[in-house]
């Protein structure tokens, strides 16, 4: 007897003969699920339909932990947001970095004004004495 084995692409769920596949583990053999009369597969349908069944709930598995990726993603700020972020961040250390530029500035014109300071006195000093 062949058994269907179809995919329902709206609801993601897989179903053998109309039956919907449990995706948390792997069913028993249609020969011996309980409550089923399904003839005895051969050997050969029997491997098929068991790699089937598993392959069904991997791409299940892997289908759910890319949504789940999905959802973190989007929860996550896009690159535009952290653009703007780092684009933010960089232009306050700038600022900040300006400022200091002009204390800097600041400090050394002062330190050039008492070098000029401490010259004049210094020379005033020495003609002093020297008369």
């Amino acid at each position: 007897m062949n058994h269907k084995i179809m995919k329902d692409k709206n609801l993601n769920k897989c179903t053998v003969d109309g039956n919907p596949v449990d995706s948390r583990k792997v069913p028993n053999p249609p020969s011996t699920s309980p409550g089923r009369q399904i003839p005895k597969l051969s050997a050969e349908s029997q491997v098929l339909y068991d790699l089937i069944t598993r392959i069904d709930i991997s791409v299940r598995q892997i289908s759910s932990e890319i949504a789940l990726l999905r959802t973190e993603l989007a929860q996550k700020p896009s690159y535009e947001e952290m653009h703007k972020y780092v684009d933010g961040a960089f232009l306050n250390v700038n600022s900040r970095l300006q400022k200091i530029e002009e204390k800097y500035t600041q400090a050394s014109q002062q330190t050039d004004e008492i070098r000029e300071i401490v010259r004049e006195e210094t020379f005033c000093d020495h003609e002093a004495q020297r008369r």
